[in-house]
């Protein structure tokens, strides 16, 4: 039999290609994109067009997080982050095992529909985080104001000091969006409950729906942890490789994936 190209498939190139692009600069997972128009446009199974999604936004994760590593902070960051990443891995394996698969092939028609609306939910989550930059600048550029970025060096034998050096202050650069990440608070601080309870959320919601979260997860990390952008979205990416992980192994040992996509 003679092999057809459906020329409708080239349509899928810029998609992938946005979708790539708003990984890698915002964390934003395929989710969104991939799911509508697989699902709904292509008539893939809900459950391959979920994998799909899974491994874009596992691979975009393991980038990210790989490129940004610097920002991720020094041995007890990654201590932690490694502890929630395992943690949210389990929560979401554990709740795609047991109720996810199933909810996703009863109601995959209202998710097939619906899934535009976590558009909006990112649109808010946008502003919020747009405010929180533009209020962080504004506090760091105050600070500037009435520190100095320069400092004098005395020389020797008693001289008058002279401009040895001109060092800029370390915790902006000259955009002033990317400042020093604080490190994380103890596991046992308010501020890490508060992240671990959403962080079971969000897992649960991935374990459910398919929902990788790393945009979610960006947001916290800079709302909560006072971080930059760039060390929001390399937090968000490596929780979100833990979570994506998981839910390829679920699916994958479920059979729930296409004889094409079978590896």
């Amino acid at each position: 039999s003679e092999m057809t190209f459906d020329l409708s498939l080239l349509f899928l190139i810029p998609i992938v290609v946005l979708s790539g692009t708003a990984q890698a600069t915002l964390a934003v997972s395929a989710y969104c994109v991939i799911l509508p128009v697989l699902a709904t446009g292509y008539n893939v199974d809900i459950h391959t067009s979920l994998f799909v999604g899974f491994l874009l936004d596992l691979s975009s994760g393991l980038i990210l997080s790989f490129s940004y590593r610097k920002q991720l902070g020094g041995k007890e960051n990654r201590k932690q982050l490694l502890l929630l990443g395992l943690f949210g891995m389990m929560i979401s394996a554990v709740i795609a095992q047991t109720v996810g698969i199933d909810f996703v092939e009863k109601h995959q028609n209202r998710l097939k529909n619906g899934v535009g609306a976590a558009d909006f939910v990112l649109a808010i989550a946008f502003f919020y985080r747009f405010y929180k930059l533009n209020h962080l600048e504004n506090i760091t550029e105050g600070q500037a104001e009435e520190e100095s970025d320069v400092y004098l060096e005395p020389s020797s034998f008693g001289e008058e000091p002279l401009l040895d050096e001109v060092t800029a202050n370390p915790e902006r650069n000259s955009s002033g969006m990317c400042y020093a990440n604080p490190p994380l608070p103890s596991l046992y601080s308010f501020e890490m409950v508060k992240m671990i309870l959403i962080l079971m959320g969000l897992a649960a919601m991935s374990g459910m729906i398919g929902f990788s979260g790393g945009n979610a997860y960006a947001i916290l990390w800079i709302g909560l942890f006072g971080w930059n952008v760039i060390g929001g979205t390399a937090a968000g990416s490596f929780i979100s490789a833990f979570i994506m992980t998981s839910l390829v192994a679920v699916y994958q040992a479920n059979n729930k994936v296409c004889e094409y996509l079978n590896v």
